[in-house]
Parts: structure tokens; sequence; C-alpha cells
């Protein structure tokens, strides 16, 4: 019985002892299903494309950074050249605006427009002058008035079979050389014969109507240009016999009737010197100036002469002080170099801006030669230079000048060129030609110098040797000079380079192709050709690294998916061991 006993007491105590571990083994199987579950993500998905966006766009956002910089350095600096050679322009227009340098300031006076006017010749300056004109006959030209005839289509061939028209040259009395022949035959209307008329060079034909309205009279009035040599006679002819065309029997005839003015010339009187032109513009007597005649001053003179323009020469200066204070402004703002360099300008490191502003400095502070005796300056007409580079002027200072000595005024501004003896003008310089005044002498038969050296005369034109220190120096001298000035005689040249001048030679060259501001621009394009090339080939890798990404990716989640599928079923079984030893 003991032994009974003790042999079942054996199994229930193994019983009891071994049934306590399980019910703890399951609890933490059951933890450790759950963190596989975790672990694995189970249920889960990656977003490949946003995952590879994301790591691509880290992996070259250096490189890109680099990049815009470059691009954003680029633009400004295209930017900023840009907005100073937009400031050059309007400068440059100013001066435009302002006129030709050499002949802006100056203005032709007349005591009596309604008898003689004074003009310049285009780019011509001619020294302040006074002459007087006295007009004695004006230009007429030359006029043929035919009969008339009662009716505008009837023929002009009368009781004739043909008849020729011809113009000759010269009067009734001298007659030249044939004009022009016309066939009436052809031509047997005034409407016709008009037309055929105004097909000749210098001739001008029209139809008058004159008479009453109910017996109207129809005139052929034909004109030739101004002046005694275009004077012309008219004839008409039977073709048949070269007879003159007998009134009587009708048509166009050149006989009685025929209303003949011959042509005349414009005389006038210029300082006592008599002159005459087939016109009533003489442009000959004063050089770069032309005298017109508008009708006779019987013994009344005219004074001719011209003025420095004063109005003209206050605006001009406004204008001109504003612009340049503008492109200074604005190389000053693109070139500004600061402490801090978030305050740089786009052009700080750049010396091509500065080299412009001490340009600029330069031309306001060099003095003016050439003008006369003096050396002239802005600060004398009151223009002074501020702490900033600027340029003000002051307007009291500078209305004085302009009423003691406006010639100093046009001397700073205008570029002069002119002569003592108003026989002669500067034509031409060049580049090369220093400003200062020249002294020009006959030194043998059509032999001149000018300043000493050689100059070369042919057709009126006297220039300077090349390669001499007058070389670009081209003067007008009349023939008539020529011919009658002795040996040794001397006349004054004076040539000053004005503000204008300077300033239209320094935005020229500012703004040359290969000038240094420029140069800066062409590399700032350049560059955004390079960095447009550098995007594309960085857009092209990553592009190759993004796919790259999402291929290596893609192949994780092949891996994650077959291993979740492991884990699902590994979670199944444990779920189900976990239930199992709960039961």
């Amino acid at each position: 019985m003991v032994g009974s006993v003790s042999s079942s007491t054996t199994p229930t105590t193994t019983t009891t002892s071994s049934a306590t571990p399980p019910s703890s083994t399951t609890a933490a199987s059951a933890t450790g299903g759950q963190d596989i579950i975790n672990l694995l993500g189970a249920g889960g998905g990656i977003n490949i494309q946003s995952l590879a966006t994301n790591l691509t766009t880290a992996t070259i956002a250096p490189q890109q950074n680099i990049l815009n910089t470059r691009k954003n350095t680029a633009d400004t600096t295209i930017s900023a050249v840009g907005t100073i050679l937009s400031q050059v322009a309007t400068l440059s227009s100013t001066i435009t605006a302002i006129g030709d340098p050499n002949t802006f300031a100056v203005a032709p006076t007349t005591s009596d427009n309604t008898s003689v006017n004074v003009s310049f010749a285009k780019g011509a300056a001619p020294a302040p002058f006074h002459s007087s004109v006295t007009v004695t006959s004006l230009a007429t030209a030359a006029r043929v008035l035919f009969p008339p005839v009662s009716n505008p289509s009837t023929s002009l061939l009368g009781s004739d079979t043909g008849r020729t028209l011809t113009f000759t040259s010269g009067t009734p009395g001298t007659p030249g050389t044939s004009l022009v022949s016309i066939d009436l035959s052809q031509n047997n209307t005034l409407n016709q014969v008009a037309n055929a008329i105004n097909q000749v060079s210098g001739l001008t034909a029209q139809i008058i109507q004159g008479g009453t309205a109910s017996s109207p009279q129809y005139y052929l009035s034909v004109q030739a240009s101004s002046g005694a040599s275009n004077s012309f006679v008219p004839s008409v002819k039977v073709t048949a016999t070269g007879q003159p065309a007998d009134p009587t029997r009708g048509g166009l005839t050149a006989g009685t009737g025929t209303v003949v003015t011959e042509g005349t010339d414009a005389n006038i009187t210029v300082d006592g010197v008599t002159a005459s032109s087939a016109t009533n513009n003489f442009s000959n007597i004063l050089p770069g100036i032309t005298i017109s005649a508008v009708k006779p001053t019987g013994q009344t003179a005219v004074t001719i002469g011209s003025t420095i323009d004063t109005t003209a020469l206050t605006n001009s200066m406004q204008s001109l002080l504003q612009s340049y204070n503008s492109l200074l402004t604005s190389i000053q703002t693109q070139a500004h170099l600061d402490t801090t360099t978030s305050k740089n300008g786009p052009l700080a490191h750049n010396p091509a801006a500065r080299d412009i502003v001490n340009q600029l400095s330069g031309l306001t502070t060099e003095p003016i030669i050439g003008y006369d005796a003096k050396v002239h300056t802005l600060s004398e007409l009151g223009v002074s230079t501020n702490q900033d580079g600027s340029l003000s002027i002051d307007s009291a200072t500078f209305a004085s000048v302009l009423q003691s000595n406006p010639g100093a005024v046009e001397a700073v501004l205008g570029s002069k060129r002119s002569v003592a003896d108003s026989q002669l003008s500067v034509q031409a310089t060049s580049r090369a030609t220093v400003p200062g005044v020249y002294t020009i002498a006959k030194v043998g038969d059509s032999s001149w110098t000018i300043n000493g050296q050689p100059a070369s005369y042919n057709g009126g034109v006297l220039k300077g040797a090349m390669g001499s220190a007058v070389d670009g120096l081209v003067v007008n001298l009349p023939y008539s000079l020529n011919t009658s000035a002795a040996v040794g005689y001397t006349t004054q040249l004076n040539y000053s380079k004005g503000m204008l001048e300077r300033f239209s030679s320094l935005l020229a060259a500012a703004t040359a192709d290969k000038s240094p501001l420029q140069t800066v621009q062409t590399d700032a394009n350049n560059d955004l050709t390079k960095i447009a090339a550098d995007q594309t080939t960085l857009t092209n890798q990553q592009t190759a690294i993004q796919k790259q990404y999402i291929t290596q990716f893609t192949a994780m989640q092949t891996l994650l998916n077959a291993n979740s599928s492991t884990a699902s079923s590994l979670t199944q079984m444990m779920t189900s061991w976990s239930s199992a030893l709960k039961n």
C-alpha cells in the first residue's frame, strides 16, 4: 500500500510541477511573436519613388547650389552692365539731342529776314561774323506763254498735216542749241503737249485757263529753271516745209501773241563785293554760310552774322549735367564696394565700371585749350564737383558768364573750329588732331604750311601732312585766295575739343565691342552658356542616380515582401501555438 501511494503521488507532483512552466512559456512566446511582426513591418510598404527622389535630391544638392550661385552671379552681372549701358545710351542721346557739338551753340542772324536770310551748312561752325548785304535783283525763271486756244481738245495742227514744236536755249536774239523737238501730229492737244514737255529735264509745262466762264481761253505755259543761262525760245514749224506755222491756219503757233520772258540772275553785294547767282541762294561767298535773297533792298543794307545762342547753351548744360549724374549714380550703385559683403554691388570687384568713373572724373577736370589764348575749365562756368563725384552748377555764375563771355561757354561745351580769316573754314579733324591754336601760312606758289608743317593743297582743300603734328586737319581754302594771297600771308586757326565731343568719344569707347565693360557682359553670357551645359550634365546624373536608387529599393522591397510572407506564416503558427497553450 505504501509503495502504491508513493507511486501515485509522484506523477501527481510531477504533473503539478510541470504545468506551471508552459503557462509562462506561452506568454513569452506570444510576446516574441508580436516583436517579430513589428520588426518585419508586416502589413506595411515602402514609397520607393519618394524615397529615391529625396535621396537623389540630397545627393546632388551641393552641386546644384554651386550652379545656382554661378547663374545668379552671371544674371546680376549682365543686369548691372545692362543698367550702366542704358545710362550710357541716355547720355549719348542727350548729346545727340543737343546737336552737333560743332554747331549747337551758334545761330545765324539777320537784321531783316524779309529781305535777306542766312543759314549755316551742315557741320559748319563759322566764327562769329558780321557782314553787310544789299540785294539788287532776284533770280527769275525763263518762261514762254503761247497764244490761247478756245478748246483744250482742239487739234494743235490747225490746217496743216504736221507741225513740230521746238525749244532752243538762249534768247530770241542769240539762240543756242536745241533742247527738245515735239511732233504735234503725235501730240496734238494741249494736254498731250504738256505731258511731253514735262518729260524734258529742266522744263515744266502747265495749262492755264483764262477768259470767262462762258468763253474760256486755255494757255500753254512753259517754264525753265531760274537764271539767265536757262533762258529759252520756242518755235512751231510746218514739218513738211520747215517754215513757221501760219497763225491764220489755226492750231499752235509761236509767232504773234507768244510772250517770251527771259531768265535773270540774282545780284547781291556783300561787304562791297558783288556776286550773281542763277538762284536766290549764294553759298560760295562766305565759307559754310548760305545767303538767301528774298527781295531787293534798295539802298538799305541788311546786316547778317552769327551769335552764341544763350538759351541753347543753358538748356544744353542742364541736360548734360543731369545725364552725367544719372550715369555716375548708376555706375556707383552697380560697383559699390562695402565692408559688408551682402551690400556689395554686382560689379564691386570688377574694375571696368570704376575705370569709367575715373575717366568721367578726368574729363570734367581736364583743361580745354584751343578756343583762344586762355585755358578753360568747367569750374569757370560755375560747375563744381560734389563729394560723391556728381556735378552741380551755380546758376548765377553761369548766367553771368553767358552775359560777359558766352564764347567761353561754347568753348567748354562745343568743339570750336574757326579761322580768323572767314574765307577759310575747318572741314574736318581726326582723333590725332591735337586741340590748340594753329598758324596757316603761304610759303610759296600754292605752297602752304600749318604750324610750320608742310600741308598739301588740292581742289580748294588744305590738308595737314600724314604722320606730322597736323595730321588729320583739313581746311577749306578757296582757290581765289590761293592765287591772290601773297607769300607770307598768315591766319590763325582755333581748334578745341569741348565736353560734348569728349563725352562722345569716351562713351563710344565704353560701348565698343571689345571694351572692358562689354567684355564683362560677354564673359557673363559665356558663363551662362557653360552653366546651362553643366546643368544638363547634372540633370542627367540625377536621372541616373534616381534610377539606380529605384532599382535597389525595388529589389529590397521584393525581399521584404518575401520576408513578410514568411513572417506571416510564422505569425500564424505562433498565434495558433499561443492559443493552444492558453487552452
